[in-house]
């Protein structure tokens, strides 16, 4: 049942308990209520949670792709730099 529900279908009881007496379906109410709010304010964290994930997950992309960029670029050097040797003379 979503939040929406849930309220509406608290609110209900709460009403119905106050017009007929009935204290026990007032409680039942007022808990509907209550577990209407906790699944609002457990969506609102999922929510969190997987934003959080895929941000977490953008900046390890980042990260991995500047790394391997790095590592790029010092091969080339590596290369750049062993063929001035091998030009050079100075390998043999």
């Amino acid at each position: 049942m979503d939040t929406n529900a849930d309220d509406l279908k608290g609110r209900a009881k709460i009403a119905a308990g106050a017009v007929t007496g009935d204290k026990d379906l007032e409680r039942e109410g007022k808990m509907d209520r209550a577990t209407g709010q906790v699944k609002a304010h457990a969506e609102k964290v999922t929510e969190k949670g997987r934003e959080a994930v895929s941000s977490a997950q953008a900046a390890a992309s980042d990260l991995a792709d500047k790394g391997r960029e790095a590592v790029e670029s010092v091969v080339e050097k590596a290369k750049d730099a062993a063929d001035k040797v091998k030009g050079s003379g100075g390998g043999e």
